[in-house]
């Protein structure tokens, strides 16, 4: 009986060595990383290039032609906030393409849907552009 106790303690005692050599071969990752923590976040060009790839599948090239004018010269028909009137772009924007009110929500509401744009409230009469750059 007591040699079966001395070789079980010899058992524990080389089971604890060789754990302790594999922990330190083994250094876990810190809590809460993943795998792709250190990979570089995109940059702005592949931001845009993402945006655009969307603005264009859910609305076509009108649709980003609209995210280019609210973001560079219509941004002077904005709001300090950021909130233009949706009839206000249709006549300054909108109209060159042939685009009524109810098309212009439209265009706006599919922006909102791809989460580039939201509306004011319910009314869908303020819109503003989300995107950040």
């Amino acid at each position: 009986m007591r040699q079966h106790h001395l070789n079980l303690a010899t058992d524990d005692i080389e089971f604890d060595g060789t754990l302790r050599e594999l922990q330190s071969m083994y250094e876990p990752e810190a809590e809460g990383t993943t795998p792709h923590a250190q990979l570089a976040l995109p940059g702005k060009a592949a931001y845009l290039l993402k945006v655009q790839q969307e603005a264009m599948q859910a609305c076509g090239d009108i649709g980003w032609a609209l995210i280019e004018y609210v973001s560079g010269q219509g941004a002077q028909h904005c709001e300090k906030d950021g909130w233009i009137s949706s009839e206000k772009l249709r006549a300054n924007w909108g109209k060159k393409f042939g685009l009524n009110t109810e098309h212009m929500k439209s265009l706006l509401s599919a922006l909102v849907n791809i989460q580039v744009g939201e509306w004011r409230d319910s009314s869908l009469k303020e819109w503003r552009l989300i995107l950040t750059l």
